[in-house]
């Protein structure tokens, strides 16, 4: 806070002059409303990283080829996918994944998710028939999330708030 200095003339002292120090700040109430409305949006949003559809391509060649599409139950974060070990997607967050031009025949996906707030390890490996021209599609199901995620969602939230409410009370 920057405090500003007045001069005033100090009691039967006649021309002699006193400092009295104000804590009167420059800010209004309304302008630091919205710095701390801004600063918690900035903190709660930045540790989001948005869901995308990911589309890839196997190999350059299209001749004899497929697609494979892979849509989880529900979006997952921090994901990896390979297709026959070779490396597709990594550590993104997926709403769904296309692959291009995989060869005809049979192919192995490994699809994993790093995030403990499931209930279970997602870690899931198949084998798909790739036919020629045609997209063959596979479901993933997602673990349901453990309670202790849900809790530490309610904790970091009411963290928030109580920020927020500190913070309003010093304006």
């Amino acid at each position: 806070m920057i405090k500003i200095i007045k001069q005033t003339r100090a009691m039967g002292f006649g021309n002699h002059l006193k400092n009295r120090v104000s804590s009167k700040s420059l800010l209004s109430k309304g302008t630091k409303m919205i710095y701390s409305i801004f600063i918690l949006a900035v903190f709660f949003l930045s540790s989001c990283r948005p869901f995308k559809d990911v589309y890839a391509m196997y190999q350059t060649d299209s001749a004899r080829t497929g697609q494979v599409v892979i849509i989880p139950s529900e979006p997952t974060i921090w994901t990896s996918v390979t297709l026959n070990d070779k490396l597709i997607v990594k550590d993104a967050n997926i709403l769904s994944v296309r692959i291009g031009n995989v060869p005809e025949g049979y192919a192995t996906i490994s699809y994993t998710s790093d995030n403990s707030s499931y209930k279970e390890k997602l870690d899931q490996e198949m084998t798909v028939n790739v036919i020629r021209g045609k997209e063959t599609t596979k479901l993933i199901q997602v673990p349901p999330r453990s309670s202790g995620s849900w809790i530490s969602g309610t904790l970091w939230g009411l963290a928030g708030v109580a920020v927020l409410i500190l913070i309003l009370t010093q304006v």
